[in-house]
């Protein structure tokens, strides 16, 4: 906006602030003992039960390591999974995605369940109104996705990852808050 307005030869001026990153954290804290949040504590505790019970789990350990893989999809592939793919059975391009990872996690491991940790953008709605669309900050939010049956039928895993995705209390916010997994606290970068 100011690079256009100072192109066009005009004075810039840019919208009205929006709530602090401060003001965020406060509101979060007030989040953390609100009955919204409340009602998902059941849900994230079935889930962390989920994942304590599979083998190797650290459901608390949040320092670790990670390797990393490439892949790279050729155009026509990119287009048909962005545009085609999702008409049979109206989903999302994450449905598909989680459903894949999933799967081949599962053949790999000879296992029929995995835990996946996601990250969101941490900027979901919660009891009061927060204005931080131009707000810069570490919003993050992190938490556990957990897949089971997989690898059997691929229309079923399909229905099965969107409706476990679906099922998640406010994208997965609420998480960190009751379980001190607090993205919210970290150094702002």
């Amino acid at each position: 906006a100011i690079y256009s307005s100072v192109k066009d030869g005009k004075e810039p001026k840019l919208p009205l602030k929006t709530h602090s990153y401060m003001y965020y954290a406060e509101a979060m804290e007030r989040y953390k003992q609100s009955y919204a949040l409340a009602l998902e504590k059941d849900y994230w505790e079935k889930v962390r039960s989920c994942v304590a019970d599979m083998e190797g789990s650290q459901v608390d350990d949040y320092s670790r390591k990670f390797s990393f893989t490439n892949a790279q999809l050729d155009k026509d592939t990119t287009y048909a999974l962005l545009h085609n793919s999702n008409k049979a059975y109206n989903t999302e391009i994450n449905d598909l995605l989680l459903t894949a990872l999933g799967r081949a996690y599962c053949r790999m491991s000879k296992k029929n369940a995995v835990s996946i940790q996601l990250e969101g953008h941490g900027r979901e709605p919660i009891d009061e109104p927060l204005e931080i669309d131009r707000t810069v900050g570490w919003f993050t939010s992190v938490y556990p996705l957990v897949l089971t049956e997989l690898g059997k039928d691929m229309r079923k895993d399909i229905r099965h990852t969107k409706e476990t995705l679906h099922a998640i209390p406010n994208k997965g916010l609420g998480y960190g808050q009751l379980f001190g997994m607090d993205c919210h606290k970290a150094p702002l970068i």
